[in-house]
């Protein structure tokens, strides 16, 4: 009688296994660094340095991964005009359980990047609108 209930038990808890699985796979994860440096990358002041010829940059020191964001402070390769001047970019961030870039307090919005912010809550089942303001 015990093997025989051992097998059921092994049984249901096989039969039960995929649906478990599938539950942790469905679970929302956070974004990445990876993910929240595409997003500054792809970003209108990052698309404006290209279209000069110079690019968005930072080092691993300007970078923060919290547990709810990732902050980035960026630079252009454009050096500052005469007089002197910054080359920071902006100081941005990215909700980890949104995905929304910011830059400073402002919400950056282009078509492409509200477009990779949706396909990276979709990767991470963060199925969530996005949010406009």
């Amino acid at each position: 009688m015990r093997t025989i209930l051992s097998s059921v038990s092994i049984a249901l808890v096989l039969a039960a296994a995929p649906r478990t699985h599938l539950a942790v796979r469905d679970a929302p994860s956070a974004v990445t660094l990876t993910e929240a440096e595409i997003l500054v990358y792809l970003s209108p002041t990052g698309e404006e340095l290209r279209a000069h010829g110079f690019d968005i940059v930072w080092d691993e020191g300007d970078v923060y991964l919290g547990s709810d964001r990732v902050s980035i402070h960026a630079y252009g390769t454009k050096p500052p005009g005469p007089g002197g001047g910054s080359v920071t970019a902006g100081n941005f961030s990215v909700d980890r359980w949104t995905a929304e870039l910011k830059n400073g307090d402002s919400r950056v919005i282009s078509s492409r990047v509200l477009g990779v912010e949706a396909l990276i809550r979709n990767a991470h089942h963060l199925n969530l609108p996005a949010r406009v303001p």
